[in-house]
């Protein structure tokens, strides 16, 4: 029998039967007709080629590890990875070698840091395998891990910010962005503001939460549980975000959650850049530019590592004090 796909609190799940004995798998993936669409799509026919004969495919391996990664706040990073990495399905794992390996590396154009999570994920595949005893060494132990390097960023002019704020209609994208620009959140912990972590009194906002794959977590680190000071270029734009919504400060047309930054305003964020005439950059950038403002202000190291989130200022030194920033810098009311 096909394997058929039922749904538990809102998450997906495959039911098929093992040996005449029913199971069900979760998916780790939240009901939306995308999700679907892939579970029917990768899922279901990588499961049937595990039921149906014993086979030591490339897929199969990668199945199990992205079903033994599905409770991780990662997840939808590691899964496009191994959807990436789709090219080696038909491949049995036994075949793939150190050669194998550096002509896969040969055509990957990223930065070192975005290399070394796929090779993570590659690694883990094929480590299953040795698990296995189905290949005798993982050949990554052949393959040396590329160096990091620091990373370049595109932080926003003042004339910039001002341009993008008043050209933009959408009013849940214009606080959206205000709030990025002015606080330096990441942008899962801006959608997962709610009215209780505002305050307006002592000019505080909260963070205490952070929105993945639909779901609130707690923020990336413990560091990151923080408050930050409400600068009067900000309150304009929270007064009247809070005067649109009721318990969290952004929801989408059916009232709940986005799933996460992607699902958020992301055309309307190319259309807007595009049609100011400004290159593409990721919404990221607004919080390289509030580092990178204060930075420009005289904060000290310390305080501002402990308004964005870092665990200690080496983050600041490395990304933010050491670039060359020849934009004119976005000045703030720095009253806190």
């Amino acid at each position: 029998m096909k394997p058929t796909i039922i749904f538990r609190d809102e998450i997906i799940y495959v039911e098929f039967f093992l040996s005449g004995v029913r199971k069900r798998r979760s998916t780790g993936l939240p009901k939306t007709s995308k999700n679907i669409k892939y579970v029917e799509r990768v899922i279901i026919p990588l499961l049937l080629e595990e039921l149906e004969k014993p086979n030591f495919s490339f897929s199969r391996y990668a199945y199990e590890y992205l079903e033994s990664k599905a409770n991780l706040k990662s997840f939808s990073e590691i899964r496009h990875v191994v959807n990436e990495l789709s090219v080696f399905n038909d491949f049995d794992i036994k075949t793939i070698n150190a050669g194998v390996i550096r002509r896969w590396l040969q055509g990957q154009d990223c930065s070192p840091k975005t290399l070394r999570n796929k090779m993570s994920v590659f690694r883990g595949i094929l480590d299953l395998a040795l698990f296995d005893e189905v290949i005798s060494k993982n050949p990554f132990i052949h393959i040396p891990t590329p160096k990091g390097v620091k990373p370049e960023i595109f932080p926003f002019s003042r004339d910039e910010v001002s341009l993008i704020l008043n050209a933009c209609d959408d009013l849940d994208h214009k606080n959206f962005l205000a709030i990025s620009f002015y606080t330096g959140m990441r942008s899962g912990e801006v959608l997962a503001l709610s009215r209780e972590d505002i305050d307006l009194e002592h000019r505080i906002i909260h963070v205490r939460s952070n929105l993945t794959r639909g779901k609130l977590t707690t923020p990336k680190t413990r560091y990151s549980v923080r408050d930050i000071p409400i600068f009067q270029n900000l309150l304009s734009f929270l007064q009247s975000q809070l005067a649109r919504t009721k318990k969290y400060l952004f929801v989408n047309s059916k009232g709940a959650l986005y799933y996460d930054i992607s699902s958020f305003k992301n055309d309307e964020w190319k259309d807007l850049l595009a049609s100011l005439g400004l290159p593409h950059r990721r919404r990221y950038n607004t919080r390289h530019t509030f580092a990178t403002t204060l930075l420009s202000d005289g904060v000290d190291l310390l305080t501002i590592s402990r308004l964005m989130g870092h665990v200690n200022t080496r983050m600041v030194i490395d990304v933010y004090a050491k670039n060359n920033l020849d934009k004119e810098p976005l000045k703030y009311n720095l009253s806190f």
